[in-house]
């Protein structure tokens, strides 16, 4: 391994590979370590929307900038990403729901979005086969779906090409500071000295920035899916209701998932007692979205914060090859779900399934800050579910505050510090997660 670069950055899903890629296009020095394999987590596990609608307002610069990139990907990156500018759909069911969705479409209009509400008979029009009891739909034209794994693996290879090191089935053990400042950062490869480090390792974030006496609440949550053989229909959208969400890939396979009604696996571990005065009324307010689980998550997190015990067996954090526990249960119901909203797929079979971990803040919004101690670390973390169709400008942004020391676009709503005094509840939940 190098024994020095300009940034060294940790984690090897969408954001760390971008910003890989956009740093070494502008002359930067770059090592980029991954504990595991390029697109191993999140970035390739999860169901590849790339949406402006249906968001928080300070995110929408953001994405409205990030989808001008995936437009282009393929062509400077050089790889097919799977980019499809399908449309996005979310249908609801119940008049309550109807009524956010009408909020939504002016949240999306008051940012710049291009969002409407369609009538159920034209839902159906955008959507052959949807047969859903479904009383509106929001809907925007410009929204769109790609493969994550295709698309990680593509900014990882375009960031090679420009001279960056990628070091996987490496792990970062620790970052070091000298007056205030990152100085350098040890790998199971050796230390590489450093004057930048950029935090980007997923749901394992908050674990790296504790040793730099970081922290900002979050709780991992695990969403299972799943994946049908192809089918001839060609669905255009991803689409997205209470009870299902889904699209279509490339080569004609449903890629579903349960709907925003239905609740994610929460496994308890020792960060439950994190922060709960913030957690609290999140909780209380969204209990029916969580499933808690007590397992092996609750004796793996202890381990992790136990310095003893971390010494004799390496922890969770540090290790590959974990896979996450499929909820079969869960996979069962979506197909159902899905075939209730889709009846002309009743008998498909289901080719594989799997399950991504999912890093939630108590705002459903990400971390995106250069902090100012240790000075020379960027923290770009906690994005919530919907951070992959950000990734793109997510690298950029963190290109801009290095090279040139600003961002282009305002990230006061994602720094690290709005913590400090806790923070609101977030907005209505179907235009968020």
């Amino acid at each position: 391994m190098e024994k020095r670069a300009d940034v060294v950055i940790i984690g090897g899903g969408i954001s760390g590979c971008a910003a890989a890629y956009y740093l070494a296009k502008r002359g930067v020095e770059v090592v980029l370590v991954e504990k595991g394999e390029i697109a191993d987590e999140a970035s390739g596990r999860n169901a590849g929307g790339v949406r402006a609608q249906a968001r928080n307002p300070v995110e929408v610069p953001i994405m409205l900038e990030s989808m001008k990139l995936w437009e282009n990907l393929e062509s400077e990156l050089g790889v097919d990403v799977g980019f499809v500018r399908g449309g996005n759909l979310l249908y609801v069911e119940s008049e309550e729901d109807l009524a956010e969705l009408e909020l939504g479409a002016q949240m999306a209009r008051d940012s710049g979005v291009d969002s409407r509400v369609l009538t159920p008979a034209e839902a159906r029009d955008l959507v052959p086969g949807l047969e859903a009891p479904l009383l509106g739909a929001l809907y925007s034209a410009t929204d769109g779906h790609a493969d994550p794994v295709r698309s990680t693996k593509a900014f990882a290879m375009a960031a090679r090409e420009q001279g960056v090191s990628i070091y996987t089935g490496c792990a970062v053990l620790g970052v070091e500071t000298s007056n205030g400042r990152v100085s350098s950062v040890n790998t199971d490869l050796g230390r590489v000295d450093t004057p930048w480090v950029v935090n980007a390792a997923g749901v394992w974030a908050n674990y790296m920035a504790r040793k730099v006496g970081l922290h900002f609440p979050v709780r991992i949550v695990r969403q299972s899916q799943g994946q049908t053989e192809p089918i001839k229909t060609r669905i255009r959208p991803f689409v997205r209701g209470p009870h299902s969400g889904f699209r279509q890939t490339s080569e004609g396979n449903i890629i579903f998932t349960r709907g925003y009604s239905h609740a994610r696996d929460y496994d308890v571990g020792r960060e439950m007692l994190d922060d709960i005065r913030i957690w609290i009324p999140h909780l209380l307010k969204h209990h029916k979205l969580v499933r808690f689980n007590f397992g092996w998550e609750l004796v793996r997190s202890f381990q992790a914060r136990t310095p003893l015990l971390s010494r004799i067996v390496r922890p969770a954090p540090l290790r590959s090859g974990i896979e996450p526990k499929v909820n079969r249960k869960a996979v069962e119901k979506g197909l159902a779900a899905l075939v209730r909203a889709m009846p002309a797929l009743e008998g498909v079979r289901v080719e594989r399934s799997w399950a991504g971990l999912i890093d939630l803040t108590p705002d459903m919004l990400p971390v995106l800050d250069a902090v100012p101690n240790p000075q020379g670390y960027i923290l770009a973390a906690g994005f919530s579910g919907h951070g992959f169709a950000m990734g793109p400008m997510t690298g950029r942004l963190i290109s801009e505050l290095i090279v040139d020391g600003r961002p282009s676009l305002p990230l006061d709503a994602f720094s690290l510090s709005r913590f400090a005094s806790g923070v609101k509840i977030s907005p209505p939940r179907n235009f968020v997660g």
